[in-house]
């Protein structure tokens, strides 16, 4: 399994690494020593002492911020060929629409070392901005550029596991950018290869905890054995853990679909209870230029036209629900969806007839910044007897006194209802 992770292309693919070295010899910018902080200097020309220190990690602890990676469309880093600013634009506002408003990236030069700032300027809220190659001089200086739009730094990717660069490579990049930035810095590599110096190394813990590269696919499985990665990696230390990637293709080998990715990230959300992010999701973005193998143009949660697919669509998701004759209350959360738009509408049928909770006075649930609500369905007479739960995600302008729910689903006829869930007790 190690082999196919050692040769698959991921994110800007050898190809690219090829042509920026022929493009672009790293560190030939002179250092200006008259201004040793403010004036960005190649990770090579500054020599300094490799003592282990850390500078806080707090931007993962926010329950309002939801992580995707990001890679933009109409990019193809084999031929060279770079997004426009208006595309980058419109792959951010797709995410900050759907609920992702924070990004992990992979790469600074050219037009890519303004994302942060673009980013920013949308409604993105969180932004760890990449440094592909370490030695890179254009990627240095614009993340140098953009350190007023970024929360932190990943510098390299999977780059020790493939042999792209070595550990003093990086770890004198990385000592540089926080010296100049005095932001946190850390750098990915595969769960199976996160060594304990990585660990010792980085802010933060960030590795890639990838299923399918350990041979499992079946949905519900592939969600225990990342949530099994992250506690592993939890284990003995005091610093944050966030799986950097995670995810499963929604095509390219049997038995890969759209509703089985979705599956997947539903399972592992009710499996990972904490309130701090623990893992971004992987990816954004279909990325087309990545064809070494059938899966890898697969594993966004949009295509490459943006479009979402069934992970991404609007969606409401029990996480905690009172069984027959219980009074406890009902939770969820709500994904794909801007929190402070919508609301949950819940029905439940007691003895055939249908009753609006928690009161006919105030139908409607509040959806909270992180996604979470909760409704008290056992409010008088005998609700804890209720056969049927219905749930609906709606708009804040809905009414659930205009509508009969038995006619809510199967036939959804209110456009005004995203999503909706029954629970049959």
């Amino acid at each position: 399994m190690l082999e196919k992770i050692l040769n698959r292309t991921k994110n800007f693919g050898r190809a690219a690494l090829l042509a920026t070295a022929l493009l672009m010899p790293a560190c030939t910018k002179p250092v200006d020593e008259t201004k040793p902080v403010n004036k960005p200097t190649p990770a090579d020309s500054i020599h300094v002492d490799h003592t282990i220190y850390s500078l806080p990690v707090t931007f993962f602890n926010s329950t309002d911020l939801h992580w995707i990676n990001y890679s933009p469309t109409n990019f193809n880093p084999n031929v060279q060929q770079y997004p426009s600013e208006s595309s980058i634009r419109e792959d951010l506002k797709t995410l900050v629409d759907h609920g992702y408003n924070s990004i992990d990236t992979y790469g600074s030069d050219n037009i890519l070392g303004q994302v942060p700032q673009i980013a920013k300027s949308v409604g993105i809220k969180g932004v760890v901005m990449g440094i592909w190659d370490p030695t890179n001089s254009e990627e240095f200086n614009n993340a140098v550029k953009a350190k007023d739009f970024v929360d932190g730094y990943c510098i390299g990717n999977e780059g020790l596991t493939n042999g792209r660069y070595n550990m003093m490579t990086l770890k004198k990049a990385a000592d540089s950018l926080r010296t100049i930035t005095n932001k946190p810095v850390t750098t990915t590599e595969p769960s199976t290869t996160y060594t304990v110096d990585i660990k010792k190394f980085g802010d933060w813990i960030f590795p890639n905890a990838h299923p399918y590269w350990s041979g499992i696919k079946e949905p519900r499985a592939a969600a225990k054995w990342t949530k099994q990665k992250y506690d592993d990696f939890s284990k003995g230390t005091d610093k944050v853990v966030v799986l950097k990637e995670v995810g499963l293709p929604s095509a390219g080998e049997t038995g890969l679909s759209e509703a089985n990715q979705n599956l997947y990230y539903n399972t592992l959300d009710s499996l990972m209870t904490s309130k701090k992010a623990m893992f971004s999701y992987f990816e954004a973005f279909d990325q087309p230029w990545k064809n070494n193998l059938p899966v890898e143009p697969y594993w966004g949660l949009f295509d490459k036209n943006r479009q979402p697919k069934e992970v991404a669509k609007p969606q409401i998701i029990i996480t905690s629900a009172p069984a027959m004759g219980g009074f406890e209350n009902l939770y969820g959360k709500v994904r794909n969806v801007l929190p402070d738009s919508a609301a949950v509408s819940t029905y439940i049928d007691v003895a055939g007839t249908w009753w609006v909770k928690p009161y006919w006075s105030t139908p409607l649930s509040t959806v909270k910044s992180d996604g979470s609500w909760g409704c008290d369905v056992t409010t008088g007479g005998i609700d804890q007897t209720a056969s049927k739960i219905n749930v609906y995600l709606v708009t804040k302008d809905f009414d659930p006194n205009s509508t009969n729910p038995s006619k809510l689903p199967p036939v959804v006829a209110n456009d005004k209802v995203k999503s909706y869930v029954i629970i049959n007790r």
